[in-house]
Order: structure tokens, then sequence, then C-alpha cells
């Protein structure tokens, strides 16, 4: 990929010097025609003067050289009409040239937008290089390097591919229990609610738990006060990307909100508030939820009972619902020991693989929603991390080259600091019309 950008900037660089030397030549060219237009301004004139002395001479002379005036003063006047075709002629060629000039400048500032943007494509490149070259690093690695730097037989180079060979089934091996780990939903809102609740029984063990005298599944009990939170209070309207992850401390859902406040919801100041009232009214007929603010009740008490912890609920743009867990509750979340890989491995390429995908509760994401929603979020200044977070990516550099460097190429998305695509400070402005 970088040999291609670097190619790509080469091949630009190629055509702004073959451009800038036709300009040259149309310069020089333009040079000499104002030279020859001059000269024959300086014939037309010289031919007027010799005119007029030729107009007096015939009024002075006699009957008898009248004829020859007359022939002397048509061929003055041939000499200046051919003047002043040749005139005509040079100052279309000199329009001619003064086009073509402005043609090749708007040519060049072209190129030099492409070439730009392919520096800026290729220095991203480079940096994206730099941060695979940790991300690749794996318990054998430095064993690997100082194998090759010490490469003099054939049984050297077995053990390096050897060890490479380890690391590619390592890979393979992570990657395939990932997928055990990560579902993308996109169907309807209760099939959706469905799955989620299978996914999170799945990954979370249910410890026998008693209220009062009864056994109850607090953890059944959790999922469904957040799942049906989640899609019942949803802002549809909004590209943000909902989901739902579980982590050894906690678990999570995230999604985009008409939030009437921000800041951490309180249970003792909570006001509810239906954001779709049709799909709450809907959930609760078919008891996929209580009545209107019963959900943060239940989700209190129920998590003391679950993990002994406290619920979090952030209210903002984004709606975010945190649970605390205990080693209990995710005793059976991560692979078994016997297809455990490394944890370098298996979290490094957790993070390339998870940040790079999307997923859906109710549809289909629309790349033009999505930069639509950047450009009205970048009304002001926005750094790239404010941006990403905003829009729920983690990957900054899927997300750069998705998203942000078509925006740039259209003209509808500016860097503040041009001359420095990969400056820490640098920040991204909506352009206005």
């Amino acid at each position: 990929m970088l040999g291609q950008k670097a190619t790509a900037y080469l091949e630009e660089k190629e055509m702004v010097d073959a451009v800038r030397g036709k300009l040259e030549a149309e310069i020089d060219e333009l040079e000499e025609t104002k030279e020859k237009l001059e000269e024959s301004y300086r014939r037309a004139e010289a031919l007027e003067a010799e005119k007029s002395l030729l107009e007096r001479e015939r009024e002075a002379i006699g009957t008898t050289d009248l004829e020859e005036a007359d022939e002397k003063l048509r061929q003055c006047r041939k000499r200046q009409e051919d003047a002043k075709k040749e005139i005509t002629r040079y100052s279309q060629n000199m329009e001619r040239h003064r086009n073509a000039i402005r043609e090749y400048d708007a040519a060049i500032r072209e190129i030099r937008k492409k070439i730009d943007l392919c520096q800026m494509e290729t220095e991203q490149l480079v940096s994206d290089m730099n941060e695979l070259q940790e991300t690749i690093r794996f318990s054998g690695h430095e064993q690997i390097l100082s194998l090759w730097k010490d490469l003099d037989s054939y049984g050297t180079y077995k053990n390096i591919k050897n060890e490479i060979e380890k690391l590619c089934k390592n890979v393979e091996a992570a990657l395939e229990e990932m997928k055990r780990f990560r579902e993308i939903i996109i169907t309807n809102l209760f099939d959706t609610y469905d799955r989620l609740m299978e996914f999170g029984k799945k990954h979370l063990s249910d410890p026998f738990i008693l209220e009062g005298i009864n056994s109850v599944s607090a953890r059944d009990k959790i999922l469904r006060e957040i799942f049906s939170n989640l899609l019942a209070h949803r802002d549809y309207s909004s590209a943000y990307v909902a989901k739902f992850v579980i982590e050894k401390q906690c678990m999570y859902t995230e999604n985009a909100n008409r939030a009437h406040g921000h800041g951490m919801l309180e249970l003792s100041s909570f006001q509810p508030f239906a954001k779709n009232p049709a799909i709450s009214k809907i959930f609760r007929e078919t008891s996929l939820a209580d009545e209107l603010g019963s959900g943060m009740r239940n989700t209190y008490k129920y998590t003391k009972l679950y993990s002994g912890g406290t619920p979090e609920f952030i209210e903002g743009n984004v709606f975010k619902t945190m649970i605390p867990l205990s080693a209990v509750a995710v005793g059976k979340v991560g692979p078994s020991q016997s297809n455990l890989v490394t944890d370098q491995v298996t979290d490094q390429v957790t993070d390339q693989v998870t940040d790079q995908v999307n997923r859906n509760v109710d549809g289909i994401e629309k790349e033009q929603d999505v930069s639509q929603h950047i450009l009205d979020f970048c009304q002001v200044e926005r750094s790239k991390k404010e941006i990403c977070e905003y829009m729920g990516y983690r990957n900054r550099t899927f997300f750069t080259r998705k998203y942000l460097f078509p925006l740039i190429q259209e003209g509808k998305l500016q860097m503040t600091k041009p001359d420095k695509p990969n400056s820490r400070n640098q920040k991204y402005i909506a352009v206005k019309y």
C-alpha cells in the first residue's frame, strides 16, 4: 500500500514537472509574441507617418507627378493594412497564450492538490506502519529478530520459519476464537432483543442468587432492563452505532440519544422521559419492559445482587449504561484455557479487528448520514479523537480513510494545519459555503 502511494506521489510530481515545462514554453513564446507585436506597432506608426508625408507631397506636386504619388500612396496603404493584419494576428496569438497559461495554472493547482492529498495519505500510512510495528509484536518477536541477525545457516533459517509459522497459527487461532465473542445484529427490534439476550446469556455466568426465599436470575433481569432501554430510547435518526460490550470488570451499552440533560443520572432525582413513546408502549404491552422509570430502579436492585456494585447511567448525545461485574459474573467470558493464545497476541489482534467492526441493531448504516453528522459536528474545530468518540469509532485509522479523507478530497472538510497533516494539534472544520 505504502509503495503504491509513493508511486502515485512520484507520478503526480512528474505530471507537475511536465505541465510546468509546457507553461514555461508558453511564457517564452508569449514574450516573443510581445516583442513581435511591439515591432508591428512601431512599423505601423512609421507607415502612418509615411502615409501622411506622401499625402502632403501629393498635394504639393503638380499633375504630372500625381499618378506616381497615387501609386506610392496605394503601396503605403497596402503596407499599412498588412501591418494591421499582422498586429491582429499577434494580438490573437497573445490571447491564445494567455488562455493556455491560465489553463496550465489551473492544471498545476489541481495536480498540487492531488500531490498534497497523496502526501498526506502517504504520511498517514507511514504513521500506521509505525503503529503496526508495535501491534504485530508477540512473545517470539525479539527471538526472530535475533535469529535473523545471526542468519548464517539453513538451520537458523528453519528456526525463523518455524517461529513465524507459530505466529501465523496463533493469529489465526485468535481470529477464530474472537468470532465466538462478536456478533453483528441487523434485524427488527424484537429479533434484536432476543439475539442480544442470547449473546448476554452466552458470555455471562448466572450465579445462584436468592431474592428473599426465591431464586432469581439477576443476570437476566439486568439484561432485560438495559436492552429494552437501549432499543426503546435510542435516537434512530442518528448514524451512531449502538453497541453492547462485555469486559472483565464491567459491561456497558451505548446508543444515540436525544438528550434532556448531561451527566450522571441519580436514582433519587431521575425524571423519566419517553424518547420513543410508540416503541416504549409496544415494549410494555409485549412484556419486554415495565412502566416508565422502572428500568433504572430494577437495574440498581439487581446489580447489587449480581455483583455488589452500583450501575451508572450517563445522559448525553450518547447515552451510556455501565454495569460493574464481579469475577463470578465473568467466569466464562473469554476463550477456554485449552484454546488460549498468548495474551499479548489476543489483545492486539482483538483491538485491530474490534475497532473496525460496525455493530448496528436496527438497520443499515448509511455513509452519507455519517458524513453529514461529521460535518454538523465540525461546525467548530474538532480533533480527530473528538470526532471518532462522537461517532462511536475507536479505530482512528479506519475512520480517517473511510470518512475524513473523502470529505477533505471533496472540499467539504479542511484541516486547521494543512501543512502538518499529522500534527498532534491537528483539527478539522467543515467548509462553509
